[in-house]
């Protein structure tokens, strides 16, 4: 599963592409995609595409609909509960705001994905992107250093702290 927010879906598509290249190595894929407004959508021109990915389901959802808007309006959160996934089997991955994925995680653990197979994509707390500012620190962690992807299992302790 993959579930992005805004932007966030940058570092996201990558992991579709790959897994729509290499179709047979891999189970259902479901990507969940919100925005602020279907005008914030990153890659406009291919979204359609990701419906046609076999054994996959796509998932669109907005904050603020505009008229004939035909998808989900809400959180991109939401879509985890209609995303059809073996929860025990699969793995996800998230990237967006910080709040979203603090809430996404908490749905794929209710949903019973295992700690250890899913990743959060942290970059949007790097500055520097050497490890000196110390503006990535999270935990003993450099997100610039060794991140910006984690395993939830790593970070979890320090993921839904405010301030760090």
């Amino acid at each position: 599963m993959v579930l992005g927010g805004g932007i966030g879906f940058a570092p996201l598509r990558p992991v579709v592409k790959y897994v729509a290249a290499n179709r047979q190595a891999y189970g259902r894929l479901n990507v969940l995609y919100g925005a602020r407004s279907s005008e914030h959508f990153l890659y406009k021109y291919e979204i359609s595409e990701y419906s046609r990915i076999p054994n996959s389901k796509l998932l669109l959802s907005v904050d603020k609909p505009e008229e004939g808007w035909p998808f989900y309006v809400g959180f991109a959160t939401d879509l985890v509960d209609y995303a059809d996934v073996d929860a025990k089997n699969a793995y996800a991955f998230v990237c967006g705001p910080e709040v979203m994925m603090c809430v996404g995680v908490k749905k794929l653990l209710e949903r019973g994905f295992r700690r250890d197979r899913v990743f959060v994509s942290l970059e949007r707390r790097m500055r520097c992107g050497i490890g000196v500012c110390g503006t990535c620190q999270l935990g003993h962690y450099f997100v610039c250093r060794q991140g910006p992807v984690f395993r939830l299992s790593d970070v979890e302790d320090y993921l839904f702290v405010e301030g760090i």
